[in-house]
């Protein structure tokens, strides 16, 4: 009885620490909702989405950039570009049994729970690390906002014609504006924290799926964000 009495308390512990990511679990999972009548469905989606057909198949296919099966064959480096995480979370979720309907869902799901949790970071970083404001004072307008970005009228515009790999840029942005942030005004070089800003920005480069422009585009965010708001401590 100890044992359980002592896990319990310490299972406890970290969810009234980390309660907001649960909340943002349970939002994130809204999907579900939308599609309630068609979970019984191996697919779902129509036009320039859907919910992939042999994820298998498909991951092995997207790891060369020409597709042989289309058109007699054409160059599918655009393709490749949702390889990873798009194809690479979907298969995961086959190997678990999940249908390929339900894995898309949690994919958007994910992708809801990325963007809101980042956004939370950053928001936190800025008014407490930038602004010194205490936390006491924000943390309510800060989980609001968080859900706010999260289900801005552009993720539902993502998600409506089925651009869903676009939104891997946006889920990321603002962590990847924070980190780059404390990277320039550190006193030190923090080999961790470039890591992380290199594979979030690959990861980044992945879910564009029409053009690298989009990812440019934030590049450029990124440095006038430097530029203006950035220093370094003395």
């Amino acid at each position: 009885m100890i044992p359980i009495y002592f896990g319990l308390k310490y299972i406890l512990s970290l969810m009234q620490k980390n309660y907001r990511y649960l909340l943002f679990i349970c939002v994130s999972l809204i999907p579900f909702i939308w599609h309630w009548n068609h979970l019984a469905y191996p697919y779902i989606g129509g036009g320039d989405f859907m919910s992939p057909i042999h994820i298998g198949e498909l991951v092995r296919r997207r790891l060369f950039v020409w597709e042989p099966l289309f058109g007699g064959g054409f160059d599918g480096s655009s393709l490749s570009s949702a390889l990873s995480p798009y194809y690479v979370f979907i298969y995961i979720c086959s190997l678990l049994g999940f249908s390929s309907l339900v894995s898309s869902l949690l994919f958007i799901g994910a992708i809801l729970f990325v963007s809101q949790s980042a956004m939370m970071h950053f928001l936190n970083y800025m008014l407490h690390a930038r602004l010194g404001i205490k936390r006491i004072h924000y943390d309510y307008v800060v989980f609001l906002g968080s859900v706010m970005y999260g289900f801005s009228p552009y993720v539902i515009g993502m998600i409506a014609p089925g651009h869903i790999t676009n939104l891997v840029l946006f889920a990321l942005f603002p962590y990847i504006l924070c980190l780059a942030d404390e990277i320039l005004t550190a006193k030190h070089i923090h080999a961790k924290k470039s890591l992380i800003l290199y594979i979030l920005f690959v990861l980044m480069v992945s879910g564009v799926s029409y053009g690298i422009g989009q990812v440019f585009i934030r590049k450029y965010f990124v440095s006038i964000w430097l530029f203006c708001f950035s220093y370094r401590k003395t």
